[in-house]
């Protein structure tokens, strides 16, 4: 589950394997999940662990959740145990082509389902408030995540903004605005929103929120860039896409001195086509039960052709 220390439980494992003699093989999907893990188990022991392969070898999978099923198989046949670490509801497999293949659902997830006696959950998360964790669980986890700490489930954020109003989960609704999609081959943009976006992360800043608290999450990379071009002057503010972000605030999870937490949660889209996908019409029912819908019309925002000038940019 999110937040919930997949990484340290790892560290410490390790260490225990190390302590009974064992030798561990690390693996994942990227070699940056291997890296958060072995700068984690530096700053616990003050030195890079040489981790080697044997014949009785333990194996740690790390973000087992996003590796196709068939990739998998290969790592496990090194070993005597395995121990996989991940979530499968967080992230699916990476590979597009695995997918297209039938090969989209992970040996995790198979095997989650088949010995649930297996799983040991880690419950107690520490990267969400409240408000935002209530929203995942009735979403996906069953009301299974708990806030790690009162300071954590109290934690808020507050500005002035008025696009964001006092709400901790904020859905901004373009219905009532030509907030259309633009696509070129693959290419795909929406300068409509992105112009919302860049104008509410500059309120946020306005209001006194620091940029390097913000982050901006789309599902495509030319929208990345025009939001990241129009907003050039707040280099602070970290803009990726949903891949690149599960990376990102791993990283940033295990190398701050401090925890993160996140304390407000801004959407943006249409309901009405939302809607039309089971999971996101539940989700934006459960921010109306909050009343926190924010229908977003023509005198709320002010158009700014340069946006449009950024997605051409890209679309050349």
């Amino acid at each position: 589950m999110p937040g919930t220390g997949k990484t340290s439980t790892m560290v410490h494992g390790v260490k225990a394997l190390l302590i009974r003699g064992s030798s561990i093989l690390l693996t994942s999907y990227t070699n940056s999940a291997v890296d958060n893990l072995l700068v984690k188990l530096k700053a616990e022991h003050g030195r890079i662990l040489i981790l080697y392969a044997s014949e009785d070898m333990k194996l740690c999978m790390k973000k087992f959740e996003a590796i196709a099923f068939q990739v998998s198989l290969g790592p496990l046949m090194f070993a005597s145990k395995f121990v996989l670490v991940g979530d499968h509801y967080q992230l699916p497999p990476l590979s597009t082509e695995a997918r297209e293949n039938g090969m989209g659902v992970s040996l995790f997830c198979r095997l989650s389902e088949v010995h649930p006696q297996a799983i040991s959950a880690l419950q107690g998360q520490y990267r969400m408030c409240r408000g935002i964790m209530e929203l995942s669980n009735a979403l996906i986890y069953g009301d299974r995540l708990r806030c790690g700490s009162p300071e954590i489930e109290n934690v808020k954020l507050k500005v002035s903004s008025s696009i964001s109003h006092s709400f901790i989960i904020t859905f901004c609704n373009v219905d009532s605005l030509p907030a259309f999609e633009e696509k070129d081959h693959k290419i795909v943009s929406n300068p409509t929103e992105a112009n919302i976006i860049v104008q509410v992360v500059e309120g946020l800043v306005k209001s006194g929120i620091k940029g390097e608290d913000i982050g901006v999450i789309t599902p495509y990379n030319s929208q990345a860039d025009i939001i990241r071009l129009a907003l050039n002057r707040l280099t602070s503010v970290e803009i990726h896409t949903i891949g690149k972000y599960q990376v990102r605030i791993n990283v940033a999870l295990t190398r701050a001195k401090v925890r993160i937490t996140l304390k407000k949660l801004i959407m943006f889209g249409s309901c009405k086509t939302l809607s039309n996908v089971v999971l996101m019409k539940l989700l934006i029912e459960q921010v109306e039960q909050q009343s926190g819908i924010l229908n977003v019309s023509n005198k709320d925002i002010k158009f700014n052709s340069e946006l449009r000038g950024c997605s051409q940019t890209q679309v050349r």
